[in-house]
């Protein structure tokens, strides 16, 4: 039988045991040769591609080719010696938290007080001004011998060895003392005057009414004093003695204090 299949089967590990194959069966390429070619292609891609990728991302927008950034060495924070920073300004330290080898150390400021006469001025100060002392009154002692004064009905100066000022007026009728004081107030008015017995002697301050005073003494040279509380004005002070009843003593010097 012609047609039976058994006939037709082909035993593959022995094609020439049936003739020439046919043409187009025989210009198949073999499966192994596929597949080398495609190892061969996937190789190729892994060479080529990583390159292209790299150049990809150096590459600037203009075509030129950017440079590698280039590692910079970070500063090694050296602890300082220990001294005493300058005065008058503020100084940098490094603080107890910075690290060798890691961020630079951030410069913190003295912020200590300036010495006076370096850095920064001190503010000035405003101080108040003082209250002025109250016045005090200065004493104030004239002669009665002193031209500046008013002698008048009879009275005259004359020398006298154990007065001040070496003189004196006598034979009073009137004498009139002038004084200057700075302040006006309650004083002591002291009268040095010279009587061998008793007399009496008025006196007055200014247009005041006067004031009688009962002197006496043993020796024309010998000073004695008698004194009274009076109230003195400031500046000019007339003060007058006299005695119109009968004589008086020799009058040798006035003091205000």
């Amino acid at each position: 039988m012609p047609n039976d299949p058994i006939t037709d089967i082909r035993d593959p590990r022995h094609p020439l045991l049936h003739g020439t194959p046919e043409l187009g069966r025989s210009l198949q390429p073999p499966a192994w040769a596929g597949i080398t070619g495609l190892a061969v292609v996937i190789l190729l891609a892994a060479i080529a591609i990583p390159p292209l990728i790299s150049r990809g991302k150096d590459q600037r927008p203009d075509g030129s080719q950017a440079r590698p950034p280039t590692a910079t060495a970070l500063p090694t924070a050296t602890a300082p010696a220990a001294s005493t920073p300058p005065t008058g300004g503020p100084s940098s330290h490094v603080g107890p938290s910075a690290t060798v080898g890691g961020a630079p150390p951030i410069a913190t400021p003295d912020r200590g007080t300036p010495r006076s006469g370096k850095g920064s001025p001190s503010p000035s100060r405003t101080t108040s001004p003082k209250a002025n002392p109250p016045a005090r009154f200065t004493p104030v002692t004239v002669q009665a011998e002193n031209p500046a004064n008013s002698l008048s009905e009879g009275a005259l100066p004359v020398s006298c060895d154990t007065c001040d000022g070496g003189a004196r007026v006598r034979y009073l009728g009137k004498v009139t003392v002038y004084l200057d004081t700075n302040l006006a107030g309650t004083r002591t008015v002291t009268v040095t005057y010279e009587i061998d017995g008793n007399r009496r002697i008025k006196v007055a301050i200014n247009d005041a009414a006067p004031i009688t005073f009962n002197t006496s003494g043993t020796d024309w040279e010998q000073p004695k004093t008698f004194s009274f509380v009076a109230s003195i004005p400031a500046g000019r002070t007339a003060i007058t003695f006299y005695n119109d009843e009968g004589s008086s003593p020799d009058i040798d010097k006035v003091t205000v204090s």
